[in-house]
């Protein structure tokens, strides 16, 4: 089976996998006790399913690869919208607490790098951003210190406006985790404009 299978499916399983995880560490930072927490993580399986755990090759479906991994984003993307939505929905200081659990969560897969070019990069290895075909970032300008890019495709949103959920929280998540995957760098991330992010030194 591992004929069809290329790296860039493997990056992208991982990088699912990584916000899968994500979701767990929110609900772990909102809700100390664990029958309420599996209350909830139950309420998501219903509402969603869940994500397979084991090797990529052994539980893809070798006949559609593409459609198997964009149906896993489309999972924990509602899972993370779902999740962020519940937890806020009668506690809006919850997304303080969440804020936080993703910085932590970042700052816990953060490595040295001594670039501009090579932290986008890495950004680019931890972060959801749909399919590969659906190239949702730009580069604008790139050079050893500072990378401007562009965001041109929303791929997010929908799973938020499907709830109610408000967008700005999970802007507010993504950044926290950007932000703590970028702490042991030295270089900054910031949003520049609309849909126009740097990374600095």
């Amino acid at each position: 089976m591992s004929a069809f299978l290329g790296p860039i499916h493997t990056w992208l399983y991982n990088k699912i996998n990584m916000q899968n995880d994500l979701v767990e560490e929110l609900i772990k930072s909102a809700i100390s006790e664990k029958a309420e927490r599996d209350e909830l993580k139950g309420m998501i399986a219903r509402r969603y399913g869940e994500l397979e755990s084991g090797n990529l090759e052994e539980i893809c479906d070798p006949n559609n690869i593409h459609g198997w991994l964009q149906e896993r984003v489309s999972l924990v993307e509602n899972r993370l919208a779902f999740v962020v939505t519940y937890l806020t929905m009668n506690e809006d200081k919850n997304i303080e607490k969440l804020e936080k659990a993703a910085y932590s969560f970042g700052e816990e897969r953060t490595t040295e790098l001594t670039d501009a070019k090579s932290a986008y990069k890495f950004l680019e290895d931890n972060l959801l951003n749909g399919m590969p075909c659906d190239r949702v970032n730009e580069v604008i300008y790139e050079e050893e210190n500072q990378v401007l890019w562009r965001q041109v495709v929303d791929i997010h949103s929908i799973y938020w406006e499907n709830i109610s959920g408000n967008m700005e929280y999970y802007n507010r998540i993504k950044e926290s985790f950007i932000n703590g995957l970028l702490s042991l760098t030295g270089l900054k991330f910031a949003k520049v404009d609309v849909n126009q992010y740097e990374i600095r030194r």
